[in-house]
């Protein structure tokens, strides 16, 4: 609808009116600059010739024909020869009118650099900025346009657009006010202006004092109109929509702008959910409908790209049994992780995050339920199965419309059961039901959703649940689960979609005993001269922390790298299993304990978090969560609703977007069910540790005693009943999970 970019067809339109003086001054507005050259000269030759009434006689006639055939000569360039043009204002209107605008934006900037003079080159280059969706450089191109042009700055209506999308609403809704003293019957100029003070903040002051339109005949722009002032609804633009021109081409079109405009609307108002809706049906529109202008085409794409991006994919990658020490940017020296190093370096490290519990499907199952282990259905490693009352994270996203899958090790529902990923919110599964089935690399089979799919490798005695060790291994497990995964982003892309990648590495393959690390090769520890163990289990990280760059390649070549959140932890603390010492390489960095101890190794784990542009790069944060805190954030991430309200989670995304408040925990709880028992606390820097149920409570004070190495609770005993009550209080008996029957009575 934007004339200046439908020129092929209405600029001769606006020729002849302003020839005949049915439209005074008017092509200079429906006329982009690259036309104006041959306009100009052609304009030289009518003189004083044109009346109010317009041309009368031959000479003016004459005057005409030289006008359109002028403005055909500057069109008709369009059809030239595909090579690279010559830096010049109608190259780059030729580039832009084929939607070519990375080139049309080169070209303007070459020819800036080449001509400085030629300054109408910066309209080009803010308009195309502006369709590649770089609105803060678009709005700088058109800054300097009108600072070369000042007489053109009423006209500018596409950088109000580029404002407002950069964000600067103040001079936006200044710019469309501007626009509206040149062309004043013009719905969208308007609506804009609305957009602007609304995104300000003044949506009642926009609503009160939207710019006068009473004429604005392109249908449905007038119910356009009525919708965003207040006095009418979405369903008289539908009606509009359906009651105009019957002409198929005609209708799609109308169509389109109502989608956009409702959607924008929504979205001022405060509706995402239903404006997300109409956007995105307006982005998937406008490549199959004609007479759409071609800006509008853009800004429908990247509003709704902004929506995508406000509702991310997410992706959850989760090591198994990786200690707080084995990445480089947690301070491992001698196991190489460029891959996870360069997250952390473009995105947020936490160093006061915990796993849901010290082994691994308890871990899990807080994960997924958004519960402590004073409230989960699964606290310890078993059989056990959710159920179809837990209600999991992933059916929290699947419900607001995320394509959901999981890949790798899920241990929290077998076979024929509802824990089952598949009945549990997961559309997708590919991987092991079974912890102790995922103990073997080579295994005989793996499940897809709820059917086996043999694998070549062959295991003698691999029992009910798969595990064992393979004497003939063809094929290892956690490659296909990658390449599984991969296939699923690239299957998703388009559309939102929570990927759950549950790695196994690096934990042992136990039945193995000490040849339990198993990796197809050894990499670049081959020559180490380390024990086999240790070269083995470096090398099952350095190849986990390949495929993660894998994965973040493959994100950016499908162009949604900068709308997916991605997030990497371990389920608990490094292991001693199938040969692997983990202090060889200090698995556990400054903390004490591994896996099944309640000590700080046991439980504190690496979480990286990166989204571009959104989560701050190369930053480090103490903000203190676990596990349980995964649903929450997830939902707010996704605008998901759904989960319950007694959960023990707290988002932190305002702590991940640097937005609004971060809630804090007053404590977090910890139980583990074997080896006598165990409970622990954390409130605020204080860390209460029963390890047996049977000793004495053990208190640390973590801002100065990280390692856990100094028992102060002779020196605060309020500080130890406070943590007996906490551990009292967070405790929902069980009759599956108790405690041993010496426990101290409370």
């Amino acid at each position: 609808m934007r004339a200046e970019y439908d020129h092929c067809m209405i600029s001769r339109r606006a020729v002849a009116e302003w020839a005949h003086g049915t439209n005074p001054g008017h092509v200079t507005m429906q006329t982009t600059p690259y036309a104006r050259g041959p306009l100009a000269s052609a304009s030289r030759a009518c003189g004083s010739r044109r009346s109010a009434s317009g041309f009368t006689n031959a000479a003016g006639r004459s005057a005409v024909a030289i006008l359109v055939m002028a403005l055909g000569s500057a069109l008709a360039r369009a059809d030239g020869p595909d090579e690279t043009p010559v830096a010049s204002l109608d190259a780059i209107e030729r580039l832009a009118a084929e939607d070519r605008h990375g080139e049309a934006m080169s070209t303007a900037r070459r020819l800036l650099a080449e001509k400085p003079g030629e300054t109408a080159a910066y309209y080009g280059l803010g308009r195309s900025l502006l369709c590649l969706e770089r609105a803060a450089e678009a709005a700088r191109a058109f800054d300097a346009f009108i600072a070369a042009n000042p007489a053109a700055a009423p006209r500018q209506w596409e950088r109000g657009i580029a404002l407002y999308y950069a964000g600067r609403f103040d001079e936006g809704a200044r710019q469309f006010e501007l626009y509206q003293t040149y062309h004043d019957q013009d719905v969208e100029n308007s609506v804009w202006r609305f957009l602007c003070m609304a995104a300000a903040g003044q949506g009642d002051a926009a609503r009160r004092s939207m710019l006068p339109i009473s004429d604005d005949r392109r249908v449905p722009m007038m119910a356009i109109y009525d919708l965003f002032r207040g006095s009418g609804a979405e369903a008289d633009v539908w009606r509009a929509v359906e009651g105009g021109d019957p002409d198929p081409p005609t209708r799609a079109a109308r169509m389109f702008y109502a989608r956009l405009y409702v959607g924008l609307y929504l979205d001022a108002t405060g509706r995402r959910d239903e404006a997300r809706k109409h956007l995105l049906a307006a982005d998937e529109q406008h490549a199959t409908t004609t007479g759409i202008n071609r800006t509008m085409w853009h800004v429908a794409h990247l509003h709704a790209n902004r929506l995508r991006a406000a509702r991310p994919n997410i992706i959850f990658v989760l090591a198994d049994d990786l200690g707080y020490g084995d990445l480089g940017c947690y301070g491992q020296h001698r196991i190489r992780t460029p891959h996870l190093d360069r997250m952390a370096a473009e995105g947020m490290r936490f160093t006061n995050f915990y796993a849901g519990s010290t082994v691994c499907a308890p871990s899990r199952c807080a994960l997924m339920t958004g519960y402590h282990m004073g409230h989960a259905r699964i606290r310890g490693n078993s059989k056990d199965n959710l159920r179809p009352d837990d209600v999991t994270v992933a059916e929290l996203l699947k419900n607001a419309g995320y394509a959901t899958g999981l890949f790798g090790k899920w241990g929290l529902g077998h076979e024929g059961s509802d824990g089952v990923p598949t009945r549990r919110g997961f559309d997708a599964f590919f991987g092991y039901l079974d912890q102790h089935h995922a103990h073997n690399y080579y295994p005989a089979f793996l499940m897809r959703g709820e059917q086996r799919v043999v694998l070549p490798n062959v295991v003698p005695g691999d029992g009910e649940f798969g595990g064992g060790v393979a004497t003939e291994k063809r094929e290892y497990s956690h490659d296909r689960i990658m390449r599984e995964a991969m296939a699923f982003i690239e299957g998703h892309r388009d559309q939102p979609f929570f990927l759950y990648l549950a790695l196994t590495i690096p934990h042992a393959n136990n039945e193995a005993g000490n040849a339990g690390m198993e990796v197809p090769d050894l990499g670049e520890y081959a020559g180490r001269d380390w024990p086999a163990p240790q070269k083995a289990h470096a090398a099952m990280i350095s190849r986990m922390d390949a495929d993660i760059g894998r994965m973040f390649r493959l994100l950016a070549r499908f162009g949604i790298d900068d709308r997916t959140i991605v997030f990497f932890s371990s389920d608990n603390g490094p292991h001693r299993e199938g040969g692997n010492n983990p202090d060889f390489n200090d698995s556990n960095g400054p903390l004490r304990g591994i896996k099944r101890d309640l000590t700080e190794g046991g439980i504190r784990v690496p979480l990286l978090a990166r989204w571009p542009g959104r989560v701050a790069s190369g930053s480090t944060n103490v903000w203190t969560g676990a596990f349980w805190d995964v649903m929450p954030t997830f939902a707010e991430l996704a605008g998901a609703s759904g989960a319950p309200a007694d959960i023990d989670g707290l988002s932190f995304a305002p702590t991940l977007l640097g937005t609004g408040t971060q809630p804090n925990h007053e404590s977090l709880y910890w139980a583990f069910f074997e080896r006598g028992g165990a409970q622990a606390v954390r409130i605020g820097a204080w860390k209460g540790v029963l390890q047996p149920m049977s000793s004495p409570l053990r208190l640390y004070d973590l801002d100065s005693d990280v390692a856990e190495e100094h028992d102060v609770a002779g020196d605060h005993p309020e500080i130890v009943e406070r943590a007996r009550r906490v551990m009292a209080e967070s405790h929902r008996p069980s009759e599956r999970w108790n405690f041993p029957s010496n426990a101290p009575k409370r």
